[in-house]
């Protein structure tokens, strides 16, 4: 057991810890809902996929640790995994098992914030603009780029031999992550253009890649994850990151990452305060990964 808590890194502690207490949420509603003896297990499993991405990579690692041959191939799927287990925690409420732990949406709390801060509805605000099929085009495809922003990011870095910044940003990356997960838990949403049709008079409709982004969109995303806005802060914290050292790339970035941002709101998948909490978590995230684990990491990779 020794051994094996020394070869965890600190975000598979991350994302073991965020999965225990997913797990403690759900015995407990299932108690105080008397369904804890029923088939509700097999209802809600998803959660299970961290474990066992967890159990995968220690497997793998105790197979090959002790082969020099494969200490290149073990470093690179290790520095690697972060980006599987942040997909595992996404994919874990895949089920619904984030509202069957709330049991109620709360749009209506997202809607009367962004109504208090900005005076109208974002979305509604916006909608003029659907008119321009060639604005549409780009905002679905900013939106999809959010795919491979991230991973493109993190291999430029990774390529530069920019080890402390990758490693800060892939941990900071797992940190914001739990955190998205726990908002999705306490405060459930599936977006303006979905909890309030009536506000709009048009349908978004433009090219190919607006109707392929919006069934890849319905058929791979949760139904609930809406606040904070993961696509903002996940851009958001692996962009920042390109800020000290490769100001270049940083700045050919920016109209793209500042598109995904807008798109999120013009094409009504989340409220604007979302967008904001996603940034501001972001800053949060990396701040906390910096000063827990920069001497430590800066020792090892410089």
């Amino acid at each position: 057991m020794k051994n094996l808590l020394k070869r965890l890194q600190p975000e598979d502690i991350v994302a073991l810890i965020f999965s225990l207490i997913t797990l403690t949420l759900f015995i407990l509603k299932a108690c105080f809902s008397g369904v804890i003896f029923t088939g509700i297990w097999t209802s809600y499993y998803f959660f299970l996929i961290p474990f066992l991405l967890l159990t995968i990579k220690e497997s793998i690692s105790f197979f090959f640790d002790s082969n020099p041959a494969f200490s290149g191939f073990i470093r690179i799927f290790r520095d690697w995994f972060p980006f599987l287990l942040i997909l595992g925690l996404y994919y874990s409420f895949y089920d619904g098992l984030n509202y069957f732990i709330s049991h109620n949406d709360m749009d209506h709390l997202l809607a009367k914030a962004d109504e208090f801060l900005f005076g109208v509805q974002p979305s509604v605000f916006l909608e003029p603009l659907t008119r321009f099929s060639l604005l549409v085009s780009w905002s679905s495809f900013a939106y999809l780029s959010f795919i491979f922003i991230p991973p493109f990011i993190a291999f430029y870095l990774y390529f530069k031999k920019e080890y402390f910044d990758f490693k800060i940003t892939m941990l900071a990356a797992m940190f914001l992550q739990a955190i998205g997960c726990i908002g999705y838990i306490l405060i459930p949403a599936i977006g303006p253009g979905y909890a309030f049709p009536e506000w709009y008079s048009t349908t978004i409709s433009g090219s190919s890649i607006t109707h392929f982004t919006k069934d890849f969109i319905n058929t791979a995303r949760i139904t609930r994850d809406c606040f904070p806005s993961l696509h903002a802060g996940l851009s958001a914290l692996f962009f920042f990151s390109l800020f000290k050292n490769h100001k270049k790339m940083f700045f050919l970035l920016i109209p793209l990452i500042l598109s995904l941002w807008f798109s999120c709101v013009f094409l009504r998948y989340h409220y604007l305060v979302d967008i904001i909490a996603g940034i501001m978590l972001a800053f949060i995230s990396r701040s906390i990964t910096y000063r827990l684990f920069s001497e430590s990491y800066r020792r090892t990779y410089g």
